[in-house]
């Protein structure tokens, strides 16, 4: 159970980074007045935010592919 918080806290982290990122990004092209600084701008905005969010999805995936499988208790047999 403590596994799934962790992956939902962490992708729910992902989510947060990208978010603040997209803002970050629209506030800083907003700044430029240029057409060029602008595109340029965005495109590191978009850089850091892939990055940023591609490694906090990566570190989701692999706690839960790294967390232990949940016990299932077998049925027990009835004889015949």
């Amino acid at each position: 159970m403590v596994i799934f918080f962790t992956v939902c806290g962490l992708l729910g982290l992902a989510l947060a980074v990208l978010g603040l990122n997209i803002y970050d990004a629209i506030e800083s092209a907003g700044e430029l007045v240029g057409i060029d600084g602008r595109g340029y701008a965005v495109a590191i905005e978009l850089t850091v935010m892939l990055w940023q969010s591609a490694l906090l999805l990566g570190v989701a995936v692999g706690v839960y592919l790294v967390a232990p499988r949940r016990a299932v208790p077998q049925a027990e047999r009835v004889p015949r």
